[in-house]
């Protein structure tokens, strides 16, 4: 897999343009947690308004991802160990 950096005056600027779709973070306690504003230098990008945790994508990767840790969905990647 390669590596691509996305910096955050893209991420203004795809914004802007109306392209950027979703933010979110990711980690093992949280599983996936949407980003709801992001502030630069003064300029502030609204992403998620205040009732909505999530977006669609963001929705479908927790939910491909808690599906792995729960064994519905098989762990292609070997990440799951089962603890005796």
């Amino acid at each position: 897999m390669s590596e691509r950096r996305i910096f955050i005056q893209e991420v203004i600027e795809r914004h802007k343009k109306g392209e950027l779709l979703e933010c979110f973070g990711a980690g093992t306690a949280v599983i996936i947690s949407g980003v709801k504003e992001i502030e630069f230098r003064g300029q502030k990008v609204t992403i998620l308004d205040d009732k909505t945790l999530i977006g669609p994508i963001s929705h479908e990767i927790r939910n491909k991802i808690l599906g792995i840790q729960e064994g519905r969905i098989p762990d292609k990647f070997g990440w799951v160990k089962l603890l005796k």
